[in-house]
């Protein structure tokens, strides 16, 4: 009835000199404040203080419904009920509001989305049903097998698993979403455990993400969740509430999504450098199902927009990747880093490679894209390291056309073969300048094996340089004989960050018979992705 009314009509009988009607009514009018946080209206009595308390609580909770006044938790149940959208890990309040109301001005139409906008696109060269889209995606992968191609049956290299009863885990090689297998795992109906997992070492601090690509036969259940355990105190990421916790209760859950292919990711962070184990395991319950796991990720969350458009083929074809960051259309300053030329890719204007301990020779066996990479074999024993340089000297007085002062980044594909090649972390690629002594920006690969990963190094040539030199480098730890295959040598003027341009090549897509040359990409994704979003396209053969 209101709290002015309720003190107009309050019980005659009662003596309102008294002061047990003075506590709870009041002597004076009732006098409304605006906002209201605690009951503090002066002599109003405690029922009414009470009451415009609750008033101005319940107008919070109504008010609420108006985005505009809606925050943290309350914000996200109000977007994922509208929308289907969803907070991109600690996405700001007002960020998410922002993409609300550009889909509400839309009248629903959700196509503006550079990653909508990017699959419209794309399907007049490619069929949508073998198109993924990914946003912020995993520049630095760190997961061990991640596509588990390598190894055998129910084993996979880099991964260890864990199972009870009948709950299995076995090899997927009718249809994988990427090369040949796929992990799949057979649940039981008796709720036994069956998991993989694998430890991500000496992580430092940062946004973490993982993404992967799943499908099941199991109906309307979640059918797999994601686990992170950090080492310094064995406590788990709390998926929920974007912390850590002593028990494994809040992991990521996936819910059942079919016989079709589906990208899923989770977000995380961490306070300090640590040893990280993350693990898929089926979901709790008594049902009887399969899932299937394949190209998994995990990586640092880029503090940056991207978008990668991912497109499945199968047949010949091989995998690719072509990258174009916002400012694109900086020459690469090497000649032949495409490695098509049986000349090797050295700086502009230089043919013969100075070699140390090493051979250096182009090779057909393992290609990023194209028909060619160069192999880089040791030849000293473990202890000496082997290395071919890309310039025809390595002099203190030679710049081969560098400026001093000036930043530059040189970016290589290397793929490490399982037998026959050394550790991931034995190739590096070292940029150096001398100025009364040499000085070594270096940085190695990773941990990833029969696949191609991107090496990057970033230096800014000191002032008073006299000479430079770029190398492609066994560590002396490797073993003799050992070697890698190194594809689309990169070098420009400037930095890692988000003005730099990371496109290789004018070949086609998928390799020679792909349709389109790269090029005809390149302008696509220049015109659609907004300023400031990094973009790229990825081929991903399946079946081979």
């Amino acid at each position: 009835m209101g709290i002015v009314t309720f003190n107009r009509r309050m019980p005659q009988l009662i003596n309102p000199d008294s002061a047990e009607y003075k506590a709870l009514f009041g002597d004076e009018a009732f006098v409304p404040l605006t906002p209201i946080s605690t009951s503090a209206d002066y002599k109003c009595g405690a029922v009414s203080n009470e009451l415009e308390y609750l008033d101005d609580y319940i107008a919070q909770l109504v008010g609420g419904f108006d985005p505009d006044n809606a925050v943290a938790g309350d914000l996200d149940i109000i977007v994922k009920t509208l929308s289907n959208l969803e907070r991109i890990f600690d996405e700001a309040d007002s960020a998410l509001l922002n993409r609300v109301y550009s889909l509400l001005r839309r009248n629903g139409n959700d196509r503006w989305n550079t990653k909508w906008a990017l699959r419209d696109a794309m399907k007049h060269f490619w069929p949508t049903n073998t198109m993924y889209i990914e946003q912020s995606y995993i520049e630095d992968d760190a997961a061990v097998n991640g596509d588990f191609e390598v190894g055998s049956g129910g084993t996979f290299t880099g991964w260890t698993e864990a199972t009870s009863a009948s709950s299995t885990v076995t090899e997927e090689t009718t249809t994988p979403f990427k090369n040949g297998r796929a992990a799949k795992f057979t649940i039981d109906g008796s709720g036994s455990l069956v998991s993989l997992y694998q430890v991500w070492s000496s992580e430092p601090s940062g946004k973490k993400k993982i993404g992967l690509f799943y499908k099941d036969n199991a109906g309307a259940t979640d059918v797999l969740e994601i686990s992170v355990q950090r080492s310094s105190d064995s406590k788990f990421y709390d998926f929920a509430n974007n912390g850590w916790i002593a028990a494994d209760t809040e992991t990521k859950d996936l819910p059942s999504v079919g016989d079709v292919w589906t990208f899923a990711d989770a977000y995380f962070e961490t306070d300090g450098t640590e040893d990280l184990t993350i693990t898929f395991r089926r979901k709790a319950g008594e049902d009887t199902y399969n899932v299937t796991i394949d190209r998994v990720e995990y990586g640092t969350f880029q503090d940056y927009s991207s978008t990668s458009v991912i497109i499945v083929f199968t047949g010949e074809l091989t995998g690719s990747l072509m990258q174009l960051w916002p400012t694109s259309g900086r020459d690469n300053l090497l000649d032949r880093g495409e490695c098509e030329s049986a000349t090797a890719p050295m700086v502009a204007g230089e043919t013969v490679p100075v070699l140390s301990n090493a051979t250096w020779v182009q090779d057909a066996t393992q290609k990023h894209m194209g028909s060619n990479s160069f192999l880089l074999t040791k030849t000293v024993a473990a202890g000496t390291s082997g290395y071919a340089v890309l310039a025809d000297d390595e002099v203190t007085s030679n710049m081969h056309g560098f400026s001093a002062g000036t930043t530059y980044t040189l970016r290589v594909q290397v793929h490490v073969p399982t037998t026959g090649g050394p550790l991931g972390t034995e190739f590096l690629i070292e940029f150096g300048d001398y100025d009364g002594g040499w000085v070594f920006s270096s940085q190695a690969g990773v941990a990833t094996y029969d696949a191609f990963q991107q090496v990057s190094v970033t230096r800014a040539i000191r002032a008073g340089a006299t000479g430079v030199t770029l190398r492609c480098v066994l560590h002396s730890d490797a073993a003799n004989t050992e070697y890698v295959y190194v594809d689309h040598l990169w070098l420009d003027a400037g930095t890692t960050d988000i003005d730099s341009a990371s496109f290789f090549d004018n070949d086609f897509l998928g390799g020679e018979g792909g349709g389109y040359s790269a090029a005809t990409y390149q302008d696509i994704l220049d015109r659609l992705r907004p300023a400031g979003t990094k973009a790229r396209i990825e081929s991903v053969p399946q079946g081979s």
